[in-house]
């Protein structure tokens, strides 16, 4: 790397503005965490902007290129009909040469703690918000059922309030793989609402009106049918179908794979499956946690005057 390189690496870092400020849907989603993590307005400023890059030295950047981005931290899946190929071969010819260097220890779970924050926001018309909610540890036994009722819930709340104007495209996120401890739900926040509040009361009142719903049987077993695939499970014919139709389902099923290595082991993740598929709690079982304050991270955004 150059020095001309690492200026035009340092300075295409834009998307951590972008991030925080400039798009207020992704603003909301990843300030909601900073913010459970205890950061200041003032913290999320400084990482935003990058400026830490502008003091670090090209020989330091280098060294630490070299040291994480080796066979040792990573994990490589292949996903896809390969015929003749004799994947092997192909992979030792493409990345035997590498050194292989030493594995960096896992990273720490973040604390994160409960707030509430409203703050104006340019640009907006109107008030939009997210409750961010606390999961169960991943190692935790029932970690398993929390998908599943997470799974079950994060549609049912798309098909109660219908989908988000602009600039939310969702009422729900929680990915796995990315944010095991975050679950993100975007109530409807009343016109003009100021109190951030607000937002944990609605999230409740609409879990109370999915608690007081039933699912059979055969629902619940096709919605966790549907989704085991991600961890590890068989794959439906309907996703094979889809994966056929569309190819980059195929990265999906590749993330999932290399990510289970990584983080984890496989050890780990077919206990995880077999919980999974065999637990038979409700999927109102965790609304209590869900609506618990405690667990609650809460940031609206108001239209800047």
């Amino acid at each position: 790397m150059t020095p001309a390189d690492f200026q035009m690496a340092a300075d295409d870092v834009r998307d951590l503005a972008l991030r925080h400020f400039g798009r207020a849907d992704l603003a909301l989603y990843y300030r909601v965490r900073e913010l459970a993590r205890g950061a200041t307005d003032e913290q999320i400023l400084r990482l935003s902007s990058g400026a830490g890059l502008k003091t670090l030295p090209l020989k330091e950047a280098v060294a630490q290129l070299q040291k994480l981005y080796v066979p040792a931290n990573a994990s490589l899946a292949i996903a896809g009909d390969f015929g003749d190929v004799d994947i092997r071969a192909l992979i030792e010819r493409e990345f035997g040469s590498i050194p292989g260097g030493t594995a960096q220890p896992e990273a720490a779970p973040a604390t994160l703690r409960p707030v509430l924050r409203a703050t104006p926001f340019s640009g907006l018309d109107h008030t939009i918000g997210a409750v961010g909610v606390f999961a169960p540890a991943i190692e935790d036994s029932l970690h398993p059922a929390f998908f599943l009722s997470m799974v079950i819930t994060g549609p049912w709340l798309t098909n109660s309030l219908g989908r988000p104007a602009p600039p939310l495209s969702s009422r729900f996120s929680y990915s796995i793989y990315d944010e095991a401890d975050l679950v993100r739900f975007y109530p409807e926040p009343r016109p003009g609402e100021t109190v951030p509040a607000a937002l944990p009361s609605q999230l409740a009142a609409q879990m109370d009106k999915l608690a007081e719903t039933t699912m059979d049987r055969e629902m619940f077993e096709s919605v966790r049918r549907s989704v085991a695939w991600l961890l590890g499970g068989d794959l439906t014919r309907p996703v094979k179908d889809q994966m056929r139709r569309q190819p980059g389902a195929l990265g999906t099923l590749a993330n999932g794979m290399a990510s289970r290595a990584l983080w984890k082991g496989d050890a780990f993740w077919d206990e995880y499956l077999m919980r999974f598929m065999t637990t038979n709690r409700g999927h109102s079982t965790f609304f209590p946690w869900l609506t618990d304050p405690s667990h609650q991270a809460t940031l609206l955004f108001t239209p800047k005057p």
